[in-house]
């Protein structure tokens, strides 16, 4: 576990948490410094706490990427959304030392010794498509990603209604990792037993079980 106390044993963070400290920047963007240099140091897989891995071998599309791996989603190239679905920046992977996230963690420091704060909340994202769009090398690294898990935010709104067999096996053979909110709290207030939340617990302890568990019931999607 990385807290602002052993940060230091893994990255040079003296700076952003400096700004931290000193109310330029709030935990989010920090967050999202420490994942561009965890990741530039060390490579391997960023993954948000609100991100639910259905299917482990998702672990093996990374491996088997060309250096830099994300989830990728054709159906919102055209949405009003920064990334256009190109880059999931709360699923990232890389080996060390990439290019892409050597550039994005330059930005990102390069950006805070100008400015006295970010210029938005998905900071991230504007960075990762200033890359996409200016650097044509970057352009062909993040083309190259094959098109993935495009159904992972099917659950995002109904994580309290009530569970659906028969869709859960069509999703699982469509997606490999579900991603939430942490807003999602304020859907549970009123919360249902039989809700795909439960579903998604029991699923941690015993996914070849729990299916039969909870049955075929109607979805009130």
């Amino acid at each position: 576990m990385i807290d602002k106390e052993n940060i230091n044993d893994y990255i040079e963070s003296s700076d952003i948490v400096g700004l931290l400290n000193n109310g330029r920047i709030k935990l989010p963007f920090l967050s999202d410094c420490i994942r561009f240099r965890l990741l530039r140091r060390y490579g391997g897989i960023w993954l948000d706490s609100t991100i639910f891995v259905t299917d482990f071998s998702l672990f093996s599309d990374v491996l088997s990427a060309n250096g830099f791996y994300s989830g990728r989603f054709p159906v919102y190239l055209d949405w009003k959304i920064v990334s256009r679905g190109r880059v999931s920046s709360y699923f990232l992977a890389s080996c060390p030392n990439h290019p892409l996230l050597s550039f994005c963690d330059d930005c990102f420091t390069y950006y805070m010794t100008c400015h006295k704060h970010p210029i938005d909340y998905v900071q991230i994202d504007y960075t990762i498509r200033v890359a996409y769009e200016t650097i044509p090398v970057f352009k062909q690294v993040i083309d190259s990603i094959p098109y993935n898990n495009a159904q992972c935010f099917m659950l995002r709104n109904h994580i309290n209604n009530a569970f659906d067999a028969a869709y859960w096996d069509y999703l699982s053979k469509e997606t490999k990792f579900l991603k939430f909110s942490a807003r999602n709290d304020k859907i549970l207030e009123d919360r249902n037993p039989h809700s795909w939340y439960d579903f998604l617990c029991s699923y941690v302890d015993n996914p070849e079980k729990v299916v039969s568990y909870f049955g075929d019931s109607v979805s009130d999607m």
